[in-house]
């Protein structure tokens, strides 16, 4: 689980649950959500991993918007913690995720509450192409 805030336009989650690796009340990603922060439709930017998340969303690509950001990654019991770059990408149906670009992996969450600002739960299918975490 994760709550989003904003601090001006910046998208903030954090970590409402921890796990090994990124404790509870870390910032797991955050993405630049101002105009100069879009990135366009997924597959429309030079370079953009589309085919990878094609595989696994293809029935939800259609009007998805990413945002450049970046997630936090760590070694077990928080050591070695750093970010690095990734996606916010916003489908249809309440439905985002994140992608961590390094790594080829994906979590999805689902708007929860009634505005969008609100705490979020982990879809929980994690789509992953390559090492773990």
């Amino acid at each position: 689980d994760i709550e989003v805030t904003y601090e001006g336009d910046t998208l903030i989650a954090t970590k409402l649950t921890g796990e090994g690796n990124v404790p509870k009340g870390a910032v797991t990603f955050r993405a630049d959500m101002s105009s100069k922060g879009v990135l366009g439709l997924v597959g429309s930017e030079p370079g953009h991993p589309a085919d990878k998340i094609r595989g696994v969303l293809e029935a939800n690509l259609d009007g998805m918007v990413s945002f450049g950001g970046e997630g936090q990654v760590a070694a077990a019991k928080f050591t070695m913690a750093q970010f690095v770059p990734g996606r916010l990408l916003l489908f249809r149906e309440g439905f985002f995720g994140f992608l961590f670009l390094a790594l080829g992996s994906l979590i999805m969450f689902e708007y929860i509450g009634d505005d969008s600002t609100g705490p979020a739960e982990q879809k929980g299918e994690e789509a992953k192409e390559g090492e773990d975490k």
